[in-house]
Parts: structure tokens; sequence; C-alpha cells
């Protein structure tokens, strides 16, 4: 068997709500996920005598506390069989930002093993083994925009316009679900009815529906890191359609019509040390993985 290379990309929140503490620990939300083309990358080699993990980031781990390796044990488990694989890691996604590199970098993980040790899974089958590893992952599984609701494991697929360019600015501070999750007060009502969503999709009416939609996990990011609500206020500064925290951060985004859109790191009036990323958004036929 050759090596397998495979992108696993990042994404942001367009929108965020938290509804409700579930008993697991989790909370029941509803997001709008959106998959941009910042990504990391993952090279699979079989040719070996048990799972190894390297990974350009010496920050993170390599043992069995990392998801690409949870991924290779969950499957190892549904196979009852051992995969002794190489796996070469290439962290572009910044680390603790919101971005969904962990989640990402499970799902191509399960995606390449599937296909390098012909394990016959299909999506569904590959998401349900994902939900387990973490709630983000089955998302990195599907055409890259959707809604999720649950813990993020309950996905509807839709297509919204993708006429903008994203910008990602990281200030280097890595900040944790657990403690994004931890400052929130939960929301009595979902903002976004899934079951009538498709009518916000019509020409015309999504731009002006998405910019009144928010994340909840901001408030308490901004307050506890003035630094993230000062990177928003720049996105705001420099134009974007839609600026805002993704998931619980600590990185921020803004969308930028691309009739428009500059280059922003020349003119980024934030203070601090700020990582600057330029991404488009990408779905379906941008992606390696299957839509369906």
């Amino acid at each position: 068997m050759s090596t397998l290379t495979i992108p696993a990309y990042a994404k942001i929140n367009l929108a965020l709500y938290v509804l409700g503490k579930r008993s697991d620990g989790y909370h029941d939300i509803a997001t709008l996920l959106q998959a941009i083309d910042l990504k990391d990358t993952l090279t699979l080699d079989p040719d070996a005598d048990q799972l190894d993990l390297t990974c350009s980031d010496p920050r993170l781990p390599t043992d069995d506390s990392n998801l690409v390796c949870k991924a290779v044990r969950a499957l190892e488990q549904r196979a009852s069989r051992p995969l002794p694989v190489r796996i070469d890691l290439t962290k572009e996604i910044p680390v603790g930002a919101g971005l969904g590199g962990g989640s990402s970098d499970a799902a191509a993980t399960l995606w390449g093993m599937n296909q390098l040790f012909d394990l016959g899974l299909n999506v569904a089958e590959m998401q349900e083994i994902g939900a387990g590893i973490g709630s983000d992952v089955p998302f990195f599984l599907t055409s890259g925009q959707a809604l999720a609701e649950g813990r993020g494991e309950r996905l509807q697929e839709f297509s919204w316009p993708v006429d903008f360019e994203v910008v990602i600015a990281f200030p280097g501070i890595p900040i944790s679900a657990r403690e994004g999750y931890s400052r929130v007060r939960p929301r009595l009502t979902n903002p976004i009815p899934s079951g009538s969503f498709n009518r916000y999709l019509a020409p015309g009416r999504f731009w002006a529906w998405i910019r009144s939609q928010e994340n909840d996990l901001a408030a308490g990011v901004c307050a506890a890191y003035p630094v993230v609500s000062s990177g928003v206020k720049a996105m705001r500064t420099l134009g974007a359609t839609l600026a805002g925290v993704t998931g619980s951060g600590s990185a921020v985004f803004g969308l930028f019509p691309r009739s428009t859109f500059a280059d922003v790191r020349t003119r980024w009036p934030a203070e601090g040390s700020w990582l600057i990323r330029i991404a488009r958004p990408i779905r379906s036929d941008d992606l390696p993985l299957p839509a369906s």
C-alpha cells in the first residue's frame, strides 16, 4: 500500500447558540458551521509496525491523547484488529483557536484510514465513530456547510452563498472549549429554526439574516480576554460584513465581500501579537471527503 496525503480543513461558526447543559456534561447547541481552506495536512503511511504519530507542532502530544490517535484506536476497535500506520501531521491551524483543528485532523484520519485499509465504512458510520471522539468531528465528514445541533453531532447540510473571503486573526492565546463554555448562560429558545431554515437561504435574504446572528460564547471570552474583543472590533473597523469569535475562541474572523476585499495584514489596527490568515470558504466540490 502507498502513502496517502489528506488535507484537514478548519471551520468558522457563523452563529452559535447554547441551549442548555446536558446530563453527559456537554451543552446542547445550535451552530452554523462553514469550512474554510486554512488546513492541516496528514500523511498516512501503512508501512509501519504500530501506530506512530509525529507532529510539526512540538506543543501537541503524540500519544493516545491526541485525537488522531483516538481515531485510529476507535477504528481498530471497530475492525477488531491492529491497524499499524505512521502518521505525519503538519499543523497550520492554530491550536486552541476555536477553528476545529483537532476535530478536523481526527475526521481526516477516519477517512484516510478507511481508504488505506479498505475498511468499507460509509460516511454515516464514520460520523458515528467521530461523534465518540469529539463533537465537531462529524461535521468535517460533510460537504462543508451545515447546521449542527445536539452537542454538535446532529447535522443538516445546507448550501448558502460563499461569495466572500475570510480573514482569521489569532492572538496567540489558546482557549479550551471547556473554558469557553464555563462562562455561558444558556438560552431558553433556539434562534435558528432548523425546520424552516431554508427560507433564509433565498436570494438576498441570507446576508441580511446572518448579520443579526450571534455567538453565545463570545461575551464571556471577550470579557476574560480583552484582546479578543479588540480583534472583533478591528475586523469591523476594516469593513467586515460579519465579524465575530469562532467557536470558543480565541481566533476571530471577518467576512469580506470579494469585490471589496483587500489584504488586511498591513492595516490591522488591533494591538498585540496577531497571526493573520486569509482563507476562502469551501464546500463539497472542494473537499476530498465524500459528501453523502
